[in-house]
């Protein structure tokens, strides 16, 4: 659709755009109110193969690296994608100050993720507490009002068709859901 819209007016998409496209396109948002107040926002983008891929190359674009590191880091990263779901993502919250994830009920949110309605489990969630202008620039829902955070499960559906990512807590829930053209 964005890359429409630029036809029309007759820009044309340089590789920065490209890439921030491509990574719109593996990004959704799951928003929880309370009241009269968002209790949770979050954008989540899935690592999936063909993402990962992107993702190197516009790393390798902005940092310039010798072609063996780049090719190191593809690696490394599509092994990653062989073993796990990842899920980049941003959170805000208009209420709650201290936003903590997981699997059980201490914390304020927990996350879920199933692939073809089978649960994976969470190997890990942590906030990104150092973010450095390269995380800004490869997930572009970073903003001075959100945290980012990186959200790993284990895959044990190979190739699925339907990956959901389910946040839940006392505000209630909300889901993503991911198809088959964006988990290639």
């Amino acid at each position: 659709m964005r890359f429409a819209l630029l036809l029309l007016t007759g820009c044309a998409v340089g590789p920065r755009g490209q890439y921030v496209n491509t990574m719109w396109d593996q990004t959704g948002t799951a928003l929880v109110s309370h009241n009269l107040g968002t209790g949770l926002r979050l954008r989540a983008t899935y690592l999936s193969d063909s993402f990962r891929r992107a993702l190197a190359d516009e790393r390798h674009r902005l940092l310039a690296d010798p072609e063996a590191e780049a090719e190191a880091f593809l690696a490394t990263t599509l092994d990653d994608n062989a073993a796990y779901h990842e899920v980049v993502f941003t959170a805000e919250s208009d209420l709650i100050d201290d936003l903590r994830f997981g699997e059980s009920d201490d914390t304020r949110f927990q996350l879920r993720l199933e692939a073809d309605g089978t649960p994976q489990p969470l190997v890990t969630v942590f906030q990104v507490r150092r973010v450095t202008p390269l995380h800004e620039a490869l997930y572009a829902h970073k903003n001075i009002w959100n945290e980012l955070w990186i959200a790993r499960f284990e895959r044990t559906i190979a190739a699925p068709s339907v990956v959901r990512l389910q946040v839940a807590g006392g505000y209630g829930n909300d889901e993503i859901t991911w198809t088959a053209d964006q988990l290639r």
